[in-house]
């Protein structure tokens, strides 16, 4: 997950931020990643200023910002992830993350973040830890991206954001913002994405996004197509009252939602049907693990939480003693390519899919903490597609599996995700995607006659 801090000073117009900004807490990502830790602004007003970031990280030596080529007033720090370990316990509990101060011109007798109550220019933190000393930290595996204010993009807007682009002569801006409008389909909503999420921008067609709350919009005439796991198990929970509502769903028994959400069920759901060779090796103990191997949430979802482990101790820090049933230790399976086939699925029947394969720039990685080389659509082989549809009975709604291809060429799956992917909203082309949806929409209507 890439990581970011906001710090806008009132000097600025905080709704410019609020709008741009993509926000998630301070954390610790293995060493040998690359993360974002810093995106602030300020107003200049014709002096020469710069920005600097020191940090635990860097030997609280001071690193200067860099001022964003298409915003001039955003200021950002990209750096080598530290190598020291800033896990600590508290009161029996784990966490973790990283010091660091803002300040201005290099200059320690101008502190930017944290100020005291006596600072001369007062200033807004967005983020898990306000004060900017100690740990930015939390419960681990529990901290979530606050996203971008959800809502649907209008032409106008656009329009808007084009004439400042061009104003302050940023035409190549401006040139993006109306090839992205050009994209659009038509402006009937065809479905909606709930809960709202930070790559509504990049869905192929127009969304109207809600929340996970049936009540949230009535009268909903498209269906809702989850894009968080945590939603797609409340809406098969809840489909009868979301159906009362007025929202036209695609889902199926709750417990098939929670299997394929969860990635210790899955596995033992692959161990029930024979079917453990096209899923990595599993592990129930720390001590008995084949090194490195992977160790994430049992759920989660966009890589958050999940990380490389390279000994016993490692898990142990992360987990604890046992690895129990939250999270799932895990083969570590290599290679640079890596596959992302999203499924339209009714009662079990796969009705349309789509592949995406990524090229990466490493064979060991967790996305999407890596580099990525290339990405293309891609046709995906009849038995592969067979080995997918073994999971999926009794399901109906769009799932999303991730998976590398072993040296025989078997797929290995690492997870099966019952919602839209990040891989359908904003890789697969436009018009590809459209008609994914199209069906979609036709099926929830069928369904709702």
């Amino acid at each position: 997950m890439s990581v970011f801090l906001q710090q806008a000073l009132l000097s600025a117009r905080p709704f410019v931020y609020q709008r741009l900004a993509t926000l998630a807490p301070l954390r610790r990502l293995p060493p040998s990643h690359v993360s974002h830790i810093s995106r602030m602004a300020r107003m200049c007003q014709g002096k020469s200023i710069s920005y600097h970031v020191a940090g635990s990280w860097l030997s609280w030596e001071l690193s200067e910002m860099v001022q964003d080529p298409v915003l001039p007033k955003l200021y950002f720090l990209e750096v080598g992830q530290h190598t020291t370990d800033c896990y600590r316990y508290v009161d029996g509990e784990l966490e973790y993350g990283c010091e660091f101060q803002v300040v201005q011109n290099a200059n320690w007798s101008c502190v930017l973040h944290p100020l005291d109550e006596k600072a001369e220019v007062p200033s807004e933190v967005s983020g898990p830890d306000a004060e900017g000393h100690e740990l930015a930290c939390g419960h681990l595996g529990f901290w979530t991206p606050l996203g971008v204010e959800a809502g649907s993009q209008l032409v106008q807007d656009y329009t808007s954001l084009v004439q400042l682009c061009r104003a302050a002569g940023q035409e190549q801006a401006a040139l993006e913002l109306e090839s992205e409008v050009a994209c659009w389909g038509s402006e009937n909503v065809l479905f909606q994405v709930v809960p709202g999420f930070i790559w509504n921008r990049q869905a192929p067609c127009n969304v109207d996004s809600g929340r996970s709350n049936p009540r949230c919009k009535q009268a909903a005439v498209a269906p809702a197509g989850p894009c968080t796991d945590q939603v797609a198990l409340e809406i098969a929970r809840k489909q009868q009252e979301w159906e009362e509502a007025g929202w036209q769903i695609l889902t199926c028994e709750p417990h098939i939602v929670e299997i394929l959400d969860d990635k210790g069920k899955l596995f033992d759901y692959a161990q029930k049907l024979g079917m453990c060779s096209f899923v990595p090796q599993r592990y129930t103990s720390a001590e008995e693990a084949s090194y490195p191997c992977m160790l994430k949430p049992a759920s989660g979802q966009y890589g958050e939480g999940a990380r490389i482990v390279n000994s016993s101790a490692d898990v142990q820090c992360v987990a604890g003693v046992e690895v129990g049933s939250q999270w799932v230790l895990q083969e570590l399976i290599l290679g640079e390519y890596e596959y992302s086939t999203s499924l339209l699925v009714w009662c079990g029947e796969v009705l349309d899919s789509v592949t995406m394969k990524y090229h990466y720039a490493g064979v060991q990685y967790v996305w999407p903490r890596v580099h990525e080389i290339s990405k293309e659509l891609c046709d995906i082989p009849a038995q592969h597609l067979h080995v997918m549809t073994m999971f999926l009975a009794g399901y109906s709604g769009i799932c999303n599996f991730n998976y590398k291809l072993r040296p025989d060429g078997t797929p290995c799956i690492f997870e099966c995700n019952p919602r839209i992917g990040a891989d359908l909203a904003g890789d697969v082309p436009k018009l590809r995607a459209r008609a994914f949806f199209d069906q979609m929409a036709e099926i929830a209507e069928k369904r709702g006659a």
